[in-house]
C-alpha cells in the first residue's frame, strides 16, 4: 500500500483493552479501543497527541512498556518512544539471557526499568528461558515496588507462636472521659432532697 510507510505499526502487549486517540481523514479525533495482544497502526502525529494527553511519563502508553513498537514510520522520531522501559520481544530475550549468564547482576540489568508492566514482560521471559529463581524474585520484588496495585503482604504468625492475651471486658464508656462527652449526652446527677 501506498500510505504504508506513513504509519507506525504498535502492539498492545498487555491482556487488557487499552483506548488511544485518533484523527480520521477529516481532521476529527475519536477514541478507539486497542485488543490486548493486537497491533494497530498510527500516524507519529496522533502517536505524539496520545503521548501529550499522559498526565506522567509512568502513564505514557508508548514508553512504558504498554504499546510496543514493531515497524516505524519514515517519519518516526525515536527519541520520542525509547526509554528502557519500552524494551522489544528481542530486547526482553537478550536481557534475559544476560541475566541467566550473571544472575548476580540482576539489579544493573534492571536498574533503569521503573514501569511495572515492563518488569512484567520481564519476569514472564525469565520463567519461559528458566532463569535462576533469585533472578526472577528480585525482578518480582521490584515489579511490585513500583506497581501501586499491589499491596505489602503482613507478616503472619502462626497461632501457636503468638504470645497469649488476655481476654479484656471492656463496657462501652470505659475508657472514655467524660471530657470528650458530648454536652447533650452527659448526665449531672440530680439533687434529691434541698
Amino acid at each position: 500500500m501506498a500510505g504504508d510507510e506513513k504509519l507506525e505499526v504498535w502492539k498492545n502487549t498487555t491482556t487488557g483493552m487499552r483506548w488511544a486517540k485518533f484523527h480520521d481523514r477529516g481532521g476529527n479525533e475519536q477514541t478507539k479501543l486497542v485488543q490486548g495482544g493486537r497491533t494497530f497502526a498510527i500516524t507519529p502525529f496522533d502517536r505524539q497527541v496520545n503521548q501529550d494527553m499522559a498526565a506522567t511519563p509512568a502513564q505514557d502508553l508508548f514508553r512504558n512498556g504498554t504499546f510496543t513498537l514493531v515497524k516505524a514510520a519514515e517519519d518516526t522520531n525515536m527519541d520520542e518512544i525509547k526509554s528502557p522501559d519500552s524494551l522489544t520481544d528481542n530486547e526482553l530475550a537478550a536481557l534475559s539471557q544476560e541475566i541467566q549468564g550473571t544472575p548476580e547482576r540482576v539489579d544493573y540489568f534492571t536498574k533503569d526499568i521503573v514501569a511495572p508492566i515492563a518488569l512484567g514482560h520481564l519476569v514472564e521471559q525469565l520463567v519461559v528461558d528458566g532463569a535462576p529463581k533469585d533472578a526472577i524474585a528480585f525482578v518480582k520484588a521490584k515489579r511490585d515496588k513500583f506497581d501501586k496495585s499491589v499491596k505489602p503482604q503482613a507478616e503472619r504468625v502462626k497461632v501457636a507462636d503468638a504470645p497469649p492475651q488476655e481476654a479484656e471486658v471492656k463496657t462501652p464508656r470505659q475508657g472514655i472521659p467524660e471530657a470528650e462527652t458530648p454536652p447533650m449526652v452527659q448526665t449531672v446527677p440530680e439533687k434529691v432532697g434541698t
